[in-house]
């Protein structure tokens, strides 16, 4: 995800389509004066690291060199956190996200309350279980429909925010 306050729409599409810097090259979008800064969000199952809304080249390339591809699709984990990471924007800032994905979600958190009167969030997969206790899931929720739900507050919450979906693999298998 980038923030910044002005950007040239062709020259970001362009760096969007580019084979060799997908990932690095928004990185040296950057400037010295602090007016760009990008947060980042990888997923899996679930969100498995974040870096906040940052000007450091350094721990943002950091984090981008650390990543891995496994696990499943949780897009809308991934999404809840960039929303998460907007909010800290300042509200005159220009904000674009850039969503990766290798398909269709299959994974989703779902949010409950404990027999203790308290809210638990679980991941919920294809097949309508919890991933790590086993507890049933609701089997009436689709995680690309929860994908889908995130997206859309995301966009409700930050209106004038840019939106982007990059597919990697199968297209016809991504999340619409």
């Amino acid at each position: 995800m980038i923030e910044e306050k002005e950007y040239d729409e062709e020259s970001l599409k362009e760096a969007i389509d580019s084979d060799t810097c997908l990932s690095n090259c928004h990185i040296e979008m950057l400037d010295d004066d602090g007016n760009v800064r990008i947060g980042i969000v990888e997923y899996g199952n679930s969100v498995k690291q974040s870096q906040a809304l940052s000007t450091s080249k350094t721990s943002l390339k950091s984090i981008i060199n650390s990543m891995n591809a496994n696990g499943g699709t949780n897009l809308h984990s991934g999404i809840a956190k960039a929303d998460k990471l907007l909010d800290a924007g300042r509200d005159d800032a220009k904000k674009l996200v850039i969503i990766l994905t290798d398909g269709i979600p299959t994974y989703y958190d779902y949010t409950y309350t404990n027999r203790y009167g308290q809210e638990e969030v679980i991941v919920c997969g294809n097949g309508n279980y919890d991933m790590a206790g086993g507890r049933n899931c609701p089997s009436d929720v689709v995680p690309s429909a929860m994908a889908k739900d995130a997206l859309d507050a995301l966009k409700g919450e930050h209106s004038t925010a840019d939106v982007y979906t990059i597919t990697f693999g199968n297209e016809s298998q991504a999340a619409t």
